[in-house]
């Protein structure tokens, strides 16, 4: 067998890509059915003084049937007024109707760390020096642990329904 091995980082090809993703989400899906075949659904909360945004999350629920929390921000004339705390509650209640498994986000060391572990966070994962001299937290709040609790989702195998 003889491999040959092509770099293409400036111009991509954009139809090897789709290609690669293609074929990884299909031999994904054949070691776990239930992976993908949930819709995402966005969620976006803000805050508003006023007509002003004051503040927001949002995030998405991911193939894993985690809300992933990408972005908590308040502005810094609002801060310590609760108002983050309120947002991450409007997370929380959402991934509970939409029978989340749980919450997950990520923060650096200079953000907010302490305020997600007060609110039942815990830290799963650490990258340090990501960026240089700085750690990434990942973290997560855990909603359902019981394999009977999860979500159940129809999958489709031959043709054939079956409740997972």
């Amino acid at each position: 067998m003889n491999i040959d091995y092509k770099n293409i980082c400036e111009k991509g090809e954009e139809y090897l890509t789709k290609s690669l993703i293609k074929n990884n989400y299909q031999y994904n899906e054949y070691l776990n059915p239930m992976i993908y075949r949930q819709h995402p659904f966005k969620f976006e909360c803000y805050a508003y003084d006023v007509n002003q945004v004051i503040g927001g999350i949002y995030g998405h629920i991911d193939d894993g049937y985690w809300l992933y929390i990408e972005l908590l921000y308040v502005e810094n004339n609002y801060r310590h007024q609760k108002i983050a705390t309120s947002l991450m509650q409007k997370a929380l209640k959402y991934a509970q109707e939409k029978e989340c498994i749980g919450i997950r986000l990520n923060t650096w060391n200079f953000q907010a760390k302490e305020f997600y572990e007060f609110l039942g966070y815990e830290v799963y994962a650490t990258l340090n020096n990501y960026p240089p001299n700085s750690t990434l937290y990942s973290m997560k709040k855990v909603l359902i642990n019981e394999k009977e609790d999860f979500p159940k989702v129809g999958i489709v195998i031959n043709n054939e329904q079956n409740n997972v």
